[in-house]
């Protein structure tokens, strides 16, 4: 496997990380924003790899994708969690 398609499997496992996110915490309104901006942010993510001249800079954009995704799960995590405290009370 080559660095192309290694960093096509990484933008395949970033998309699947974020429609799982998207899966297990449903945001109600906000998800008509929320969907298509990260999916333009991996798509601006995955044209990096054109730009990456030294292993060093793929070490730093595949970062940036990873941290990315975990953070865009992590928002949503904790964006459904607090909609649900908000449902809980009196």
């Amino acid at each position: 496997m080559d660095r192309a398609d290694r960093y096509e499997a990484l933008a395949r496992g970033a998309l699947f990380v974020a429609e799982s996110a998207e899966d297990a915490y449903r945001l109600g309104a906000l998800d008509r924003f929320l969907k298509p901006w990260i999916r333009d942010r991996l798509h601006s993510l995955g044209g990096l790899l054109d730009s990456c001249d030294t292993p060093r800079q793929l070490a730093e954009d595949t970062r940036a994708f990873a941290r990315t995704v975990a953070t865009y799960s992590e928002l949503r995590n904790q964006r459904n969690h607090a909609g649900a405290r908000r449902d809980l009370r009196p």
